[in-house]
């Protein structure tokens, strides 16, 4: 245990992590009020497999049923919001999990597949806000005839190559454009038109195409970066029959080559919470414990997920106790980015104590509460990586001097690279120099750069113009804190970052 400020009364307690696996999701897990708030005329889905004596059939409608609540389509341009319970046919949703069926009962049959990771990864009707088509059929029309030497493959290997034969015939076909339609509100068939948008654009794409055939993938996502610019991101991941994972790319990246972390060669970006998309409501939605809709960081307001950090990266257990804090229902853990902090992960309050599960080991964390009006930190940053947190509270009494080596780490230089106008082989040339320096961006000469430290807010330090061929040097800093520079360009790429031993470490 250590006590980070006797002004706060805020303890941390860091606990080894479980390792115990993603429990399976059940009955218990599901969403209750599903059952009682859908309509009673999807009963007679339930009937249709009843009458078959198709008990894979019934078990199939009835988790379909359960988990509908809260599932919708929604019109990005108009805002216009239809939900399923409302429109969704029996005719349609029987259609749907019969596909399902065709391609998946032979091999739950034979033990290829476990129906849980069907239920997650195969049968859903929808990913998330598209308008509901018949996007099976397309897929099946548009890549059979591609798959069709997969058919008495094992199971594995029909997915993976089923995986690998779709996406090597998308991959250097997709427009990376942020400002596109999110991926989340188009359709397979928009998907596989418009062929340009951000990374959910392209997972969603060949969730939709591979499903059909009945290869169980979904989509990992990360809320924010540790040491890296940039908000959340996602991938793609080939689910096998016991629950590991092979990580790839749509439009990107066939298996099992892929690796959703790495920049170049060996440097990587890392964050510290990964989710994984899966049908079943999993009561991990912030609208459950805010009221405003507003007062929910947008890059947290989902459900339906599973935390799989923990097959990712080394984590632990973080357990806070924050009297302040005592009536707060929810608070976050958040990361310093260069927008301020943003946070990564949420916890309910009990008295005053949050524990954080699976936490990556590698993150620049801060205790705070979010509303409309944004971030408030209630502690000083601190970091997991070891036994003992260490705790960055900056020491007046103590000051240092600290020589700015680099402005920027070197992975944020690397990632600087990304979406510059410049050719395939001006990029390769450029990232490769950056590789073989080791180093992020030097101060340049002849240009002012000022000196911030972290102490609930960003202190000015001072300011020093960088002189040619002498070292950038404040003096009579503040020791044991988080810093951060600025010049007249703003240095959009560079971090925050701490001193020891006369190094900068980059968060």
């Amino acid at each position: 245990m250590a006590i980070l400020d006797k002004s706060m009364l805020l303890q941390i307690i860091i606990l080894m992590a479980l390792s115990n696996p993603n429990p399976v999701l059940n009955e218990n897990t599901k969403n209750k009020q599903a059952v009682s708030n859908t309509p009673s005329r999807f009963s007679k889905v339930v009937h249709y497999y009843q009458r078959r004596n198709d008990s894979l059939g019934v078990r199939s409608a009835k988790f379909l049923i359960e988990n509908m609540n809260g599932l919708m389509s929604v019109d990005q341009e108009t805002g216009t919001v239809v939900c399923d319970e409302n429109v969704l046919t029996e005719e349609y949703l029987i259609r749907s999990i019969n596909q399902s069926l065709d391609v998946s009962r032979k091999e739950i049959i034979n033990k290829n597949l476990s129906e849980e990771v069907f239920f997650q990864h195969i049968l859903p009707y929808r990913l998330s806000y598209e308008q509901l088509t018949n996007w099976k059929a397309l897929c099946i029309s548009n890549y059979g005839k591609l798959l069709a030497n997969t058919r008495g493959l094992p199971f594995e290997e029909r997915a993976t190559s089923s995986i690998r034969l779709i996406n090597d015939r998308l991959i250097n076909t997709f427009t990376y454009d942020s400002n596109a339609l999110s991926g989340n509100f188009q359709t397979w068939k928009q998907l596989y038109q418009y062929r340009r948008g951000d990374c959910w654009a392209m997972t969603n794409m060949i969730t939709f195409s591979l499903r059909a055939f009945g290869v169980p993938v979904t989509i990992d996502f990360i809320t924010g970066w540790a040491n890296s610019n940039g908000a959340s991101h996602a991938w793609n991941v080939f689910v096998k029959n016991d629950r590991r994972t092979i990580p790839f790319m749509g439009f990107e990246a066939s298996p099992p080559n892929y690796d959703p972390f790495r920049i170049y060669k060996s440097l990587r970006r890392f964050p510290v919470k990964v989710y994984r998309k899966v049908m079943a409501v999993s009561g991990q939605s912030l609208r459950e414990v805010v009221t405003e809709v507003q007062d929910i960081p947008a890059q947290l307001d989902f459900d339906r997920v599973l935390d799989v950090t923990d097959e990712y990266l080394s984590t632990k257990t973080v357990k806070l106790t924050a009297p302040s804090l005592i009536n707060q229902d929810v608070s976050y853990l958040s990361l310093f980015s260069k927008w301020g902090l943003a946070p990564v992960v949420w916890a309910r309050g009990s008295g005053g104590v949050f524990t954080f599960l699976k936490m990556g080991t590698n993150g620049l964390y801060s205790l705070t509460t979010f509303s409309r009006s944004g971030c408030e930190s209630i502690s000083y940053p601190f970091s997991v990586n070891s036994v003992t947190p260490r705790i960055y509270k900056p020491n007046k009494m103590a000051t240092i001097s600290i020589r700015i080596k680099t402005t920027s780490s070197v992975e944020s230089r690397a990632l600087s690279l990304y979406g510059k106008d410049i050719t395939k082989a001006q990029f390769f040339t450029a990232m490769e120099g950056v590789y073989n320096k080791g180093i992020g961006d030097v101060p340049k000469d002849n240009t002012q750069y000022n000196l911030y430290y972290w102490d609930k807010k960003w202190v000015h330090v001072q300011k020093r113009v960088k002189i040619a061929g002498a070292q950038l040097i404040f003096t009579n800093v503040p020791s044991n804190a988080v810093y951060k520079l600025s010049n007249d360009s703003g240095l959009s790429y560079s971090r925050v970052f701490t001193y020891n031993n006369s190094e900068q470490i980059w968060w």
